[in-house]
């Protein structure tokens, strides 16, 4: 993977957030390619980041090389925020941020994130040494009512119940094993829009395969935890059930920020994003 493809949305946004100050503390959450934390270390900050992935922590090691040397890289999940920060000494600290999903780099990691390439296995795991269960796992033992439920953390009710119907009833034919054995199943759903058919099953998928949801939702508790009196938790989600579980935790007071046309020219990826902020 190229280390320099990966854009970090609402960078400016989230540093004033965060209100980064030279020798404070500050946890990324979801550490990806480094993109935040290079920039909160160029302001003088200290960072834990922390990350699932092996592959995108070594192209962090190298971009956060180049900002600063203040920083500590923690292999893990960020449901165990809590765990990982007393074990690297980031408690009581100044701010958190999380920025959710995936980064544009994972696309291109060959274990079937993007629908792009037919013969990547169907795998979608953050973690490939801890994580036992891939996305073709899934789809090959849950039962359809199973697989909707799944579906519906990324889609409508309508479009769910077509898209797990249609899994379900390839996978009575043929075992999962490729992309292009699912972007076969789907391949008769009608387009909504320019979206292609497969991009919210893919979501949800990988959603499911990684427990983001429910990971999200052990995880802030514990974040807030963590932080002083007058921290910041900082979150940038990319789709509804991530923010809806955001909004539940912070409350309504929390106004969603979100990019401005420019950002999203620049940077397509950016147009789903919002980001909640809240002071303890």
């Amino acid at each position: 993977m190229n280390k320099g493809e990966h854009v970090p949305v609402l960078l400016l946004e989230a540093l004033n957030a965060l209100h980064v100050k030279k020798t404070r503390k500050y946890i990324d959450a979801t550490l990806g390619a480094g993109g935040h934390a290079a920039a909160i270390l160029a302001k003088g900050g200290s960072v834990l980041g922390i990350e699932a992935d092996y592959q995108m922590i070594e192209i962090a090691k190298e971009n956060l090389k180049q900002a600063g040397d203040d920083f500590v890289i923690a292999q893990g999940n960020f449901v165990n925020i809590d765990r990982l920060a007393k074990e690297n000494g980031f408690t009581q600290v100044d701010g958190i941020l999380y920025d959710l999903g995936i980064s544009s780099l994972h696309y291109k990691n060959g274990r079937g994130f993007s629908f792009e390439n037919e013969s990547e296995p169907l795998d979608m795991r953050l973690d490939t040494k801890f994580q036992a269960v891939t996305a073709a796992d899934l789809l090959n033992t849950l039962r359809e009512d199973q697989i909707n439920e799944m579906m519906r953390a990324g889609m409508e009710k309508g479009e769910a119940k077509r898209s797990s119907r249609a899994i379900w009833k390839y996978g009575q034919r043929k075992k999962y094993e490729t992309v292009g054995d699912l972007l076969q199943a789907l391949g008769r759903l009608p387009r909504f829009g320019k979206l292609h058919p497969a991009t919210k099953v893919f979501a949800a998928l990988r959603i499911a395969v990684n427990s983001e949801l429910t990971n999200l939702m052990e995880s802030l508790p514990r974040a807030w935890d963590l932080l002083r009196p007058g921290g910041k938790l900082v979150v940038i989600s990319f789709h509804s059930g991530e923010d809806r579980i955001v909004k539940q935790f912070m409350g309504s007071g929390a106004k969603p920020v979100v990019p401005c046309e420019d950002e999203i020219y620049r940077n397509p990826r950016a147009r789903s994003a919002k980001m909640r902020v809240l002071s303890k």
